[in-house]
């Protein structure tokens, strides 16, 4: 699904703020945003936030040093970039790391034609980014999906008459 366009007579510009082209992402308040542009996820994840997509991404290379702000714990991390990957299209993929509590944390951050996925690891936990191409939620990783058992099956079979089989555990 392609990213909203904004309403006629109604500038990007005046709705998201500068971000400066080392600059992954930074936070903006839901309440400033077009509902229309906020990108939809399926479930409420606490400490979420809302950041606006920085336009200089696209430009980066091996060697860069970009800055990865994490509003959450206030830190803005300052990895090097250790490899670009152009995939399929216009998809970009960056990985690299960074040094923090004497530790080497990771990172990757896809930009999709009209996707953006990241993934940051910090000393307090991780976060991961989903959204689209302007706008995406930064989110910790240990407050998603707190609704899956990670300790049952994600799938189920069906008998001849399409009826569910149930797993040994549901007995």
């Amino acid at each position: 699904m392609p990213a909203p366009t904004p309403p006629s007579g109604e500038a990007t510009s005046n709705a998201l703020p500068p971000i400066p082209p080392d600059t992954a992402w930074a936070e903006v308040n839901l309440a400033d945003i077009n509902p229309e542009w906020v990108p939809d996820y399926h479930e409420t994840v606490e400490d979420a936030l809302l950041v606006a997509i920085g336009d200089g991404m696209r430009t980066w290379n091996a060697g860069d040093t970009i800055a990865l702000p994490v509003p959450q714990i206030g830190e803005v991390f300052r990895p090097v970039i250790e490899d670009v990957e152009t995939l399929v299209g216009n998809n970009r993929s960056y990985v690299g790391r960074t040094l923090a509590a004497n530790a080497p944390y990771s990172f990757a951050i896809t930009l999709g034609e009209h996707e953006t996925f990241g993934y940051v690891g910090t000393p307090q936990g991780s976060y991961e980014l989903v959204g689209n191409t302007r706008l995406a939620w930064l989110m910790p990783t240990a407050n998603m999906d707190q609704h899956v058992d990670y300790s049952k099956p994600d799938y189920f079979y069906l008998d001849e008459d399409g009826q569910r089989i149930p797993h040994e555990h549901e007995h």
